[in-house]
């Protein structure tokens, strides 16, 4: 009689979508993850608790993989894969779910097959006329249509644009991680008004005089629509 062995451990929200599991980082509550042999043969199903932990018990030694399922309608996606401390890091194929192939031995207990996975979150907002250059939405001013928005990594590396709408706005969508972006002028007549005039940070504007915001870091499924 072989002493029989468990599987399990986490899956948790990845708040800054780098793949680890950091202080303050949250466990997803009822996420679906099945268990096979390596011969797909379907072993059984178990949901996460509210802290985000699954286990499978009573096991006969053998090879196993694992399969996470994103909750319909969360809005989550899996985030980077094996790319830390393997107790740390996540586990499931980003585009599958799938984990690798593991060896259970008699009696082993292996709680380090993780899963993270975070929301996308936006950056964005409004392109005006500042009719009394004071920095401040406050004039009636009405927003700049056609307008050429950059949005970069904090690194420099150039992501994608968008150009804004009748009304002046425009969004980005983007996954966790730290951005800015940067304004292009419509013409060699404008000028880029004065930055950060005032406490409010909604009304303001965030431009400097090259047209490039400061850092803007975004966390899971967070909205910075103030830029």
């Amino acid at each position: 009689y072989a002493e029989r062995a468990e599987i399990g451990d986490k899956v948790w929200e990845d708040m800054d979508g780098d793949g680890i599991q950091d202080v303050g980082e949250l466990g997803i509550n009822n996420v679906k993850v099945e268990l096979y042999k390596s011969d797909h043969t379907h072993v059984g199903t178990k949901w996460t608790d509210s802290s985000g932990i699954y286990k499978f018990k009573d096991l006969e030694p053998g090879n196993y993989y694992l399969k996470f399922y994103i909750t319909t309608g969360s809005d989550y996606l899996f985030t980077l894969q094996d790319v830390g401390a393997n107790d740390k890091d996540s586990d499931a194929n980003p585009s599958t779910g799938l984990t690798m192939v593991t060896t259970l031995s008699a009696g082993e207990v292996d709680h380090t097959w993780d899963c993270g996975m975070y929301k996308k979150g936006k950056i964005g907002d409004y392109v005006w006329e500042d009719m009394d250059g004071n920095g401040k939405q406050d004039d009636g001013a009405t927003g700049i249509s056609g307008v050429t928005v950059k949005l970069y990594y904090w690194s420099g590396i150039y992501i994608t644009s968008k150009v804004t709408s009748s009304t002046g706005y425009y969004g980005f969508d983007v996954d966790p991680g730290d951005y800015y972006v940067k304004f292009l002028k419509p013409s060699s007549e404008w000028v880029f008004t004065s930055k950060d005039s005032g406490a409010n940070d909604n009304i303001d504007s965030d431009a400097s005089s090259d047209g490039k915001t400061v850092k803007i870091t975004i966390t899971s499924g967070e909205e910075e629509l103030k830029w």
